[in-house]
């Protein structure tokens, strides 16, 4: 419709009406420009938002980890001071015995701590979403990356160390009887059958 106007004030040499065709056309690409870029930047802060959120969900399931991984621990460190308590008495009675092999026990396998970080990782790599950020809560996301890769990684440590150096392998350490257990780790039950270590 446009095309056939311009023709149309070409043929009849309307320059006038010719430079305003130009500038309706031109105003109308410009404007349709802005509209979906106002569109794109809508759409990039509406899925910056939704990453956020994402980010708050997954910190909430983290420190839920960390709340069981802890308990868990809360309820193994007394019976890891009853068996040093025990070993301190240097007696070599039965009692003494059953509360060194408890503790003993205990280092036979380690519960990890695995976090979440999806959602971290993306906020702190993809660059649209690194696009919607300014520079303080760049610096905010990519300290909490590092003391999260960090936790992480000293958990690990903590995990693969009794399997580098198995403590089974220690002079005076034995596997006792198989036994059928019901675990809980981390707020997940499962069944494990062990041979616990024994002095």
């Amino acid at each position: 419709m446009i095309l056939s106007r311009v023709i149309e004030h070409v043929k009849h040499q309307n320059w006038t009406a010719v430079g305003l065709d130009f500038v309706i056309v031109v105003m109308g690409v410009f404007i349709g420009i802005q509209v979906s870029n106002w569109n794109d930047a809508r759409a990039d802060a509406r899925e910056y938002a939704e990453a956020l959120d994402r980010l708050r969900g997954e910190i909430d399931a983290n420190m839920k980890t960390l709340d069981l991984a802890d308990a868990d621990i809360g309820a193994i460190l007394p019976v890891v001071r009853g068996a040093l308590d025990a070993l301190e008495t240097c007696s070599d009675d039965a009692e003494t015995l059953k509360a060194v092999n408890a503790g003993v026990a205990i280092f036979f396998g380690t519960a990890g701590i695995h976090l979440r970080g999806n959602e971290l990782d993306a906020l702190t790599s993809d660059p649209l979403l690194l696009a919607q950020e300014s520079p303080a809560i760049r610096r905010g996301l990519s300290d909490l990356k590092f003391i999260s890769d960090l936790v992480e990684y000293n958990a690990r440590g903590f995990e693969d160390y009794p399997q580098d150096g198995r403590v089974e392998k220690i002079r005076g350490l034995a596997p006792g009887p198989r036994t059928a257990r019901r675990v809980t780790s981390l707020g997940i039950a499962f069944d494990n059958d062990q041979r616990p270590l024994r002095l």
